[in-house]
Order: structure tokens, then sequence, then C-alpha cells
């Protein structure tokens, strides 16, 4: 879409003095983003400015990571935008839009499995980031999901993770349902990179502590290194949620009743226990029950990779051209539930922290080492 623009007339603008960091451009490594749009030292260039598409006022899509979506539409083509506006007010906002564009950006971002990048620029104190419009997210669908479908919907999400690990070496870190998007004609995309990190090719794990907590790892919870492992527990949680219908840690989180720091306890106390990560129903089908315990292995090392995933029987035994049809034809007869409220996870509203949004009121390192002996 070259030549892209923007009309941001019915944006929000923030007069705070805190954003005029910006200016008219924002230097990120090797991304430089204007008034104009954006460049790349690799030659890529997105041209985009608030000229030219209109932003629906009532078309809010969501909350993510590091700041809210509205729909647009391009004005001369009359094609569907989301627009992400991330509102700069620390150098955590610039690491946060470092990473994503970074991200979205990498290698001209053919993947079908990751959202699509139309381009960014900054105004008034913001970055916006245009990116494909999508009709919804798994947060939203009617479950459970049929057991045919899901096999669908994770094969195309281990796409988008392998494409992530593989080629990217980017760690996800927030990998949750309302974070992988559906359009109406059965395709699955991963979105909002945020809170993403990259691994260096010299360096095997991470450890800052970022994402939504009902879907972080155990080494994660426990504020050790992490590598790629965390986003295939992340996926596995992902994977039997829509499975069983609900949260897969509804019974434990019920008995925290309380804000942040009581479900956060709750949560590590249970994974840091003898007994299973979940109870999985007889009744589920077998290569099914499999495949999501073999993601949620406590032990980080014991869990497969994207590409061994994608040989699973509960994977393999699917057609995979198939995929598109089976989804698109399941979403035709599914009705959508709400989107959950902005910044709450899926599995409860206390359990959601970011650079950017609420983090627990404890010293982590003190308070986990109380708890599991470290």
């Amino acid at each position: 879409m070259s030549g892209l623009r923007i009309s941001l007339d019915d944006l929000e603008s923030d007069n705070d003095d805190s954003t005029q960091m910006i200016h008219e451009v924002l230097r990120l490594g090797e991304i430089t983003v204007s008034a104009e749009g954006l460049t790349t030292s690799m030659g890529y260039k997105y041209g985009l400015s608030p000229d030219d598409v209109i932003v629906s006022a009532t078309g809010f899509l969501g909350q993510g990571s590091s700041g809210s979506v509205r729909r647009a539409t391009h004005r001369k083509t009359g094609e569907a935008l989301a627009l992400k506006e991330i509102k700069i007010t620390s150098q955590a906002h610039l690491q946060e839009i470092r990473r994503e564009l970074e991200t979205l950006h990498r290698d001209g971002n053919d993947s079908p499995y990751l959202v699509g990048f139309y381009g960014a620029f900054c105004h008034e104190g913001s970055v916006f980031i245009a990116m494909e419009c999508m009709e919804g997210s798994l947060a939203s669908v009617r479950k459970p999901v049929p057991t045919e479908v899901l096999a669908s919907i994770a094969r195309s999400i281990l796409r988008g993770l392998w494409d992530l690990h593989r080629n990217r070496h980017l760690i996800h870190r927030d990998l949750k349902p309302s974070n992988i998007l559906f359009s109406r004609d059965g395709r699955i995309e991963i979105s909002d990179f945020g809170v993403s990190s990259f691994l260096e090719c010299t360096r095997a794990d991470a450890h800052s502590f970022v994402g939504t907590l009902t879907y972080m790892s155990p080494e994660r919870l426990k504020g050790e290194s992490y590598s790629f492992a965390a986003d295939i527990w992340s996926f596995g949680l992902v994977v039997a949620e829509l499975a069983l219908g609900r949260c897969p840690f509804m019974d434990e989180l019920a008995r925290a009743n309380a804000p942040t720091e009581a479900g956060f306890w709750v949560l590590l106390q249970h994974l840091s226990s003898d007994g299973p990560v979940i109870v999985l129903p007889p009744t589920m089908d077998s290569a099914l029950a499999d495949f999501i315990s073999a993601c949620i292995q406590k032990d980080s090392q014991s869990r497969p990779t994207c590409e061994q995933l994608l040989q699973h029987p509960f994977i393999a035994n699917a057609i995979e051209d198939d995929d598109r049809r089976v989804i698109r034809e399941w979403l035709l007869v599914m009705p959508m539930h709400a989107e959950p409220p902005p910044s709450t996870g899926e599995c409860g509203p206390f359990l959601t922290t970011a650079s950017t949004g609420a983090t627990t009121s404890l010293n982590l390192d003190d308070e986990l080492s109380k708890l599991i002996g470290i």
C-alpha cells in the first residue's frame, strides 16, 4: 500500500509535555519514524502521514500490551485498517514501539500467520501503527471449540510461532486468546508484539518480567531465565482454554477472590506443587490431551519445539490444505461473545502485567524466594 496516509481528526491528542520527546522524527535503532512514515536502514519505506485515512471515533477494537487500537478506513481505497496508538510517556514505551515495529516490518513481514503491517508515523506525542484489520480474536469465539477445528487453529498459531522463533529469533511473551486474531475467510494470525523479546544467536534465554501472568510459564513466574519454550507453555494453555471452554486455572483463581497479589501467589503455589498443571477430562480426544500435556510440562526443557508439535498426531492427522475451509465454515455458524474489556486477562482481570500496565506491588525477587525457597 505505497503512499498510504492516515488522518487523526477523530483521535485524542496528548498535550502532556512528556510527549514532546518525539517532535518530528523518532529514531529507534535501524528504524526512523516521522510524520511522513517509516523508513529502515535496510531500505524498507512505508509512506504514512496524517492526511488520508478516516479513523472511526466509535471503532474501538481493543487494548494491547502497549496501546489502544481503533478501526480506520483508507480514504481512497476504502480498505479497513487497525490503527494502534502508543502514547510516548516513558523510555519503556519507546522500547515497546521498537520491538513491535522491528517484528512487524522484519524481512517485509510476509508471513501469513502474523498480522499484516502497513506502516507507522508520529503525531502529537504518539506513534501510530497501521495494521491489517481482522474480524476478531479467539477471546471472542464461543468455546469449547470442536476438536477438528481446534487442530486447524493450533496449526496456524504454531506456524506463526515457528516464524517468530526460527526466522526472527523472537519470544512473543504475551501469547493469549486476545492476541490471536481471525478473519471470516479462515485466516488465523498472531498480533501484539509490544513485549516480544529478541534473542541473539549467542544467547539462549531472557529475563524480563512482562506479559499476562495467567499464561506465563513457571520459569517466568519464578523470575528464572527463559527461552522459546515459554511461548510453548502459553500456547498450550490457549489450546486448553479453547478445548475446555474455560480458563484452565479457573478453579485455582476463583479461590484467590482478591486483587493481583493473591491471584499471583495462588497460581505460583499451584505450579510449584507436585500436582498436575491441569486435569483434562477423560472424554477429551486422546491426541488432543497428549498435545496439551506436552506443551505444559513444568520443566521447560521437556517441552517440544514448534517444529516437533507440527509433527504431533493431533496436528499431522488433520489435512493442512483444509485448515482455512474448516475454520471458515465453523466461523459461519458460530455466534461471537464480546471481547474482554481493556486491560484485563482472559482468565481474570487481576492477572495482567506489562511494563505499561499494572504490576504487583511486591518485591518479586524477595517474595518469590520466600515462597519457593530460592
